[in-house]
């Protein structure tokens, strides 16, 4: 597996490219290996989840975006089933680890 510092440019030009709230949580998604005993500069994820930072308990679809290596499920708004919105993700190819956002 490589490593990169950046995302695929696929995977920009979708979030790029998607409306999303103005304000979201992101969780992003490592691999041990790609952390434990790494310095800050040489930690890698793999992915990551957008949840809309507005949603509560009883909104059926609170997740904006999943992203895992090489696939994203992006949900829009009119979106109403989880599943039928994982069940169909779009290719992500020379999806590699990358730098996270890190805040010191």
């Amino acid at each position: 597996m490589s490593v990169s510092v950046h995302p695929a440019p696929l995977l920009l030009h979708h979030y790029r490219g998607k409306r999303l709230s103005r304000y979201v949580w992101v969780t992003e998604i490592g691999d041990l290996s790609l952390r434990n005993g790494k310095g800050a500069e040489e930690i890698r994820i793999i992915g990551e989840v957008l949840i809309d930072s507005a949603s509560s308990l009883h909104d059926r679809l609170d997740f904006l975006c999943v992203h895992l290596p090489g696939k994203l499920a992006y949900a829009f708004p009119e979106d109403q089933n989880p599943i039928a919105v994982l069940d169909d993700p779009v290719d992500i190819p020379n999806d590699e680890p990358y730098s996270p956002i890190i805040r010191h």
